[in-house]
């Protein structure tokens, strides 16, 4: 008697291609991205970002080159013996997030604000803009 092994299909995209879909996997295991917002506004850059159920010492902003990062990690808090979920959308873990910011961002007084769970992020705008780009004319 031969036996057949069969080979068993992939169910879903993430499974024939997960490094096409690294935002999917275990709530436990994989990082999360929050939703953000970024726009001008009052002569200035302003970036929101959801960040409910955070506390602000897990949350780590810094600015190099002017590549503004966001780190961060929501730690599962109601998970507790005997619970039983009917369903669990919500994402954990630790989160990244890299934007760069125009040649004209004041880096030095970027404000920041925690407040309803929207993390808020304020970029002014320098005074004098410096024009990288200009046409020398020959004398």
């Amino acid at each position: 008697m031969t036996l057949i092994r069969r080979y068993k299909m992939p169910m879903t995209d993430r499974e024939i291609c997960p490094e096409c879909f690294p935002f999917y996997g275990s709530m436990y295991t994989k990082k999360w991205v929050p939703a953000i917002d970024i726009f001008e506004k009052d002569n200035g850059l302003v970036i929101k970002m959801e960040a409910t159920e955070m506390d602000t010492s897990n949350i780590e902003l810094n600015v190099e080159n002017f590549i503004l990062t966001i780190k961060g990690k929501r730690e599962r808090t109601d998970e507790s013996e005997g619970t039983k979920f009917h369903r669990k959308e919500r994402w954990y873990g630790e989160f990244n997030r890299s934007f760069t910011l125009p040649d004209a961002a004041d880096t030095t007084n970027i404000d920041a604000a925690y407040n309803d769970g929207v993390l808020t992020v304020q970029i002014p705008y320098l005074e004098t803009k410096t024009q990288k780009n200009f046409k020398v004319e020959i004398k």
